[in-house]
């Protein structure tokens, strides 16, 4: 008679540890429905008890009087889970947050809410390689709120993701509409000019080269006032960027009463056309304090070249016609954004 294996149930430790075809399964005393603590098996299953176990070395919450606990942990196959929502539901449909990874390479990192109720819907950000989301994934059903972030220079399937790459700007994609994300600085450096010389007139701020890439979008605003000279004088302004300087704008001087106090603000925009240079517009405006009648509006655009090859700034500069009369301007404080690629 040729020799059979017979599986038995093994009862150790306390009787609180099983041994059988299954696999092995640790339990919070003699083991029982809803007293299921740790497995070790294969495949997932019911045990002996009525407990349902995943497969891998499982750890659980235990229920009382349930066959349904809560997966704690868990190692299979390569993946590795901690508490993972909505393997396990608790009463009412309530499941625990958790972070989990792909056993496949090349899958997503998730962090996800619990829930309250089976009614209730968890939120999810997950952490997603370029291909993977190239190919199509995105989001999961019936999540609340999802962001996935991705190296990514924008990807084409459905939102919402926060993307980018090292060398493009982080952007932010919906279902919807998507775009780049805007960065912002101030700074309040007063500047004065009394000269015929185009003098720096805002903050100067550094663009890294990096930075600079076709499509890329900046704006300089900057605020100020000034007193007209006692002979009216012309008011220029212009940008230096790139290590260039271009979009001279002139304010006439006939727009401002001689000796009279006057308020400004000035706004590039510039874009990078490729590789090869600029294109750019924006505004200067003045108007005599407290007097809505004198005051004037100069708009501008064009396009200048070439693109430096490494880093660069941009600030503001301005100049008088004439310091005849002893005319002043005064810079008050700047911003710039980086605004889309």
């Amino acid at each position: 008679m040729p020799w059979q294996n017979v599986f038995a149930a093994v009862l150790q430790a306390g009787n609180t540890v099983v041994i059988n075809s299954q696999g092995q399964f640790i339990y919070n005393g003699i083991p029982t429905l809803g007293n299921l603590v740790a497995s070790l098996a294969p495949t997932g299953g019911t045990d002996a008890y009525g407990n349902t176990y995943f497969a891998g070395l499982c750890s659980y919450s235990p229920h009382a009087g349930s066959g349904t606990p809560f997966l704690v942990a868990q190692l299979f196959q390569g993946g590795a889970s901690l508490g993972p929502p909505g393997a396990f539901s608790g009463a009412g449909g309530a499941t625990t947050a958790g972070i989990s990874s792909s056993p496949s390479p090349g899958g997503a990192l998730a962090i996800t809410s619990g829930t309250q109720s089976g009614a209730d819907f968890v939120s999810e950000i997950q952490l997603e390689s370029q291909l993977s989301v190239a190919a199509g994934a995105g989001p999961q059903a019936l999540f609340n709120a999802y962001i996935a972030f991705v190296a990514l220079a924008q990807p084409t399937a459905t939102g919402p993701f926060i993307y980018g790459t090292l060398n493009t700007a982080p952007g932010i994609k919906s279902a919807g509409i998507n775009g780049v994300i805007p960065v912002t600085q101030a700074n309040y450096t007063s500047f004065t000019n009394t000269t015929t010389s185009f003098n720096q007139m805002s903050f100067l701020w550094t663009i890294p080269f990096i930075d600079f890439y076709n499509n890329v979008v900046y704006r300089l605003r900057a605020y100020g006032h000034g007193v007209q000279g006692s002979t009216q004088q012309n008011l220029s302004c212009q940008l230096s960027a790139f290590g260039l300087t271009f979009g001279s704008n002139t304010m006439p001087a006939a727009d401002i009463p001689a000796s009279a106090t006057f308020h400004w603000e000035v706004e590039y925009t510039v874009i990078i056309n490729g590789s090869t240079g600029v294109i750019y517009g924006g505004h200067f405006t003045w108007s005599q304090a407290a007097v809505t009648a004198n005051r004037g509006t100069a708009a501008i655009d064009g396009s200048a070249t070439p693109l430096p090859g490494g880093n660069t700034n941009m600030t503001l500069q301005m100049a008088w016609a004439s310091t005849t009369g002893a005319p002043t301007v005064t810079q008050t404080f700047s911003t710039f954004e980086r605004l889309a690629m």
